[in-house]
């Protein structure tokens, strides 16, 4: 017979799988200790936020939501504003991108990403 890697073995001979018992109880022991070690600093922090003056908790809150954030809407939030100059070809576009939206109408920008979709 073949394995799943295509090595050849004797179906007759039988095989047993056995894990170290000692490793396998250290590595139970490390993820016990790390969910109580979390738990422990779960219940910390509840502890701290329950100390803190009412008008630092929306703070507090927020740092926790942003810490939660996935990684893009991280990044947008500490992006630098743009400060570079709006070329007069820019500025145009935009103009006529406002007007567009103002009459109504889809603009260059809104039809060329719908398109992209």
């Amino acid at each position: 017979m073949v394995d799943m890697r295509g090595r050849n073995f004797d179906s007759n001979k039988a095989v047993i799988l056995t894990m170290p018992q000692a490793g396998f109880a250290e590595a139970y022991d490390n993820m016990s200790a790390n969910a109580m070690n979390a738990s422990a600093e779960k219940q910390h922090a509840h502890e701290l936020i329950d100390r803190l003056p009412g008008d630092q908790i929306a703070t507090v809150v927020r740092f926790i939501e942003f810490a939660l954030a996935d990684p893009l809407s991280r990044s947008l939030a500490v992006a630098p504003v743009e400060d570079e100059p709006i070329s007069e070809e820019e500025a145009a576009a935009l103009d006529e991108a406002h007007a567009a939206i103002a009459r109504g109408e889809e603009s260059r920008t809104m039809k060329f990403c719908a398109s992209s979709v």
